[in-house]
């Protein structure tokens, strides 16, 4: 995917990896909390996502993207 670089995404600005990270890490409201939530998706018979299983809470979020790395091996999508 165009900007894509999958060490931190992209926006419609043209922001790629740490440009777009740096862009978006002091957006948060003073005293407000993140929970990350992990998803994975397989392909059924008509080739349609379908969930793999619940979400899964990450505790942080070091630890949401390399679950997500790992789980990118045997499923055909992740969501962090």
């Amino acid at each position: 995917m165009p900007g894509d670089d999958r060490t931190g995404g992209s926006d419609e600005t043209g922001y790629t990896g740490k440009a777009f990270r740096d862009s978006t890490e002091n957006l948060r409201m003073p005293g407000t909390f993140v929970t990350l939530y992990v998803l994975a998706f397989d392909l059924d018979e008509r080739d349609q996502p379908v969930r793999a299983f619940g979400p899964r809470r990450a505790a942080t979020k070091e630890a949401a993207l390399e679950e997500a790395r790992e789980l990118a091996v045997t499923h055909a999508g992740v969501v962090v």
